[in-house]
């Protein structure tokens, strides 16, 4: 057949019985459903679909599916059976194919050659849903990545790994001086993408940033995250509850978030999770906030029709953690969950900034620590640290320990020349099990070591930071 799936389509899963069954329900849902705001989702994998058409805009990359139509792959997830969109090729990028945008420093980051032969980002223009989900992811993208600030040291030092190698080629298709240029500013000769401008590099970044800052600001969209960990935490929860019931009557599990700052947090677009493999595993509604130093109550049932907040999952007495993640997927806070009590809750001393303990139930109200002795089945009788968890971790790992009374307290880590890099806690704590929360983000990768000091006893273990 002249134009069919066989001849647009090159199945590269060799045996696959299911990859064009699965991609001809999903070209049938994209041309003829009625709700592509449903449709869409339910079939591909909508937040790696953001990324990389964002980040095709952002380095007005035509060669791609909006321009040039090609240079992606893409594959249904065994679990998920949605599409998994993965870009190829980005050796055009920087505004180096020209896709019929005479000038890529200013293109539109709404931009396609095609409304009717870029149907997919099409049907994402025309829902305002999907489209702001799309701007959004953009807006956070270039607000933490694409600066002239963080991209330049980059730059500089990826040229003086080529550069030996590009002076040393004697058949390179530029000199030696049109290459430093380049990396300033434009070149105009003929060869690249049917064009003779070639952008400069530095120069291409700095004109995208101002016009990219500019189309939002048109738009409305203004992303710079207004919560940093620390504003919003994940402040007490209650695993074995038959004493508190949610407004249904019934006795679920519950989380209380913290708001720490003196403005209230909308939370619409925040995620929280039982697992680190699955970060943004449910996403805040709209029209949900925590007031100004106060609480918000989850109800982990998975009923979201119920009055109140309800999480779109079920949590079960089994979870070992809860995570509290960004709008754009980044770390805000989490907890490992060591065995719980019946109606006893686990909760941060002093309230809001403190570390995890056992702690009577307040549920909205100031965190109170149980009596010492009162607890005795989850007093420990000897000094404990565990293994970091999860390891190798990626930005952010939970050390969980127990003392068997109270002592003076200090965690810190230390990289592989034994510097000290990072103080987690030094304070005094009760007997019993605590938790706290290493985040990793301005480390490089590597072997680290965390030492946590328990009165005139300490232990070292082994952590790996794999970026």
């Amino acid at each position: 057949v002249a134009d069919s799936y066989y001849t647009r389509y090159e199945l590269k899963t060799d045996g696959s019985t299911t990859a064009y069954p699965q991609l001809i329900t999903l070209l049938d849902s994209l041309n003829n459903s009625t709700s592509q705001l449903t449709a869409l989702p339910s079939l591909i994998n909508m937040e790696a679909l953001y990324k990389a058409f964002s980040a095709d805009a952002l380095f007005s990359n035509l060669d791609a599916y909006r321009g040039s139509g090609r240079n992606f792959y893409f594959y249904f997830h065994p679990n998920t059976n949605k599409m998994e969109w993965i870009i190829w090729d980005v050796g055009l990028a920087f505004g180096c194919y020209n896709g019929g945008v005479s000038n890529q420093e200013q293109m539109n980051i709404m931009y396609a050659i095609s409304s009717t032969h870029r149907p997919l980002f099409n049907k994402i223009s025309q829902s305002v849903v999907l489209k702001n989900e799309y701007l959004r992811t953009l807006s956070g993208i270039f607000t933490n990545y694409f600066s002239s600030s963080r991209l330049f040291p980059k730059i500089d030092s990826i040229t003086s790994v080529i550069r030996p190698y590009i002076y040393a080629d004697m058949r390179k298709q530029y000199t030696n001086a049109q290459f430093e240029t380049n990396i300033l500013s434009d070149l105009n000769v003929p060869g690249v993408g049917g064009t003779s401008r070639i952008p400069g590099i530095k120069s291409f970044i700095n004109l995208r940033q101002t016009s990219v800052q500019q189309q939002l600001q048109n738009l409305g969209i203004v992303y710079p995250l207004s919560v940093s960990p620390g504003d919003l935490v994940v402040n007490e929860l209650m695993i074995k509850n038959d004493s508190i019931p949610d407004p249904s009557g019934e006795y679920d599990i519950w989380v209380e978030l913290y708001n720490n700052t003196n403005r209230e947090l909308q939370l619409e677009g925040f995620y929280l999770s039982n697992t680190t493999s699955e970060p943004k595993k449910w996403k805040f509604p709209s029209g949900i906030a925590v007031p100004a130093q106060g609480y918000l109550i989850t109800w982990m049932d998975g009923d979201t029709l119920q009055t109140g907040v309800h999480a779109g999952f079920r949590m079960n007495e089994s979870d070992e953690m809860m995570k509290l993640s960004n709008t754009d997927g980044s770390y805000l806070d989490s907890v490992r969950i060591p065995n719980q009590l019946s109606n006893v809750s686990y909760g941060r001393i002093p309230n809001g900034t403190g570390i995890f303990t056992y702690a009577i139930p307040t549920f909205q109200a100031p965190n109170i620590p149980y009596p010492v002795g009162v607890l005795s089945e989850s007093v420990p009788d000897h000094f404990t640290v565990e293994q970091n968890f999860p390891n190798p971790f990626n930005p952010e790992t939970t050390i969980r320990f127990t003392i068997p009374s109270t002592a003076q307290t200090r965690v810190a880590v230390y990289n592989v020349l034994g510097n000290e890099v990072a103080e987690l806690l030094h304070t005094r704590l009760q007997a019993g099990t605590h938790t706290v929360t290493f985040h990793g983000s301005g480390l490089s990768s590597g072997v680290y070591f965390y030492r946590i000091t328990a009165g005139t006893q300490s232990i070292t273990k082994q952590m790996i930071l794999l970026k």
